[in-house]
């Protein structure tokens, strides 16, 4: 069994629905990820427009590249900034939960 929340679901459907099925669920499982983060690091992108407007600084976080297509490097900026959260999150937990002898 995972550690981690929700990843022993793909491990609990191979034993119960098969190989395939569990591929399916994991998946979709961060194509679920992958689309919430995209709308809530949108919405806070627009967050932080909103205080560098309040702040006296016009920056625009959305960039037109040509027809629908737009670039938010708020969204990005917080993205990664999470990612790198995340990662120096689980490096720490790792030393911490690493006996000193190993």
């Amino acid at each position: 069994m995972g550690v981690a929340g929700g990843a022993h679901v793909p491990v609990v459907m191979i034993t119960s629905a098969g190989e395939i099925v569990a591929w399916i669920i994991g998946w979709d499982l961060i194509l679920e990820l992958a689309v919430g983060s995209a709308v809530v690091s949108t919405s806070w992108s627009k967050y932080l427009h909103e205080t560098l407007a309040q702040l006296g600084l016009e920056v625009p976080t959305q960039f037109s590249l040509g027809g629908a297509f737009t670039f938010d490097w708020g969204a990005l900026l917080l993205v990664v900034v999470l990612t790198a959260l995340l990662a120096l999150g689980r490096v720490r937990t790792e030393q911490e939960s690493t006996p000193a002898g190993d």
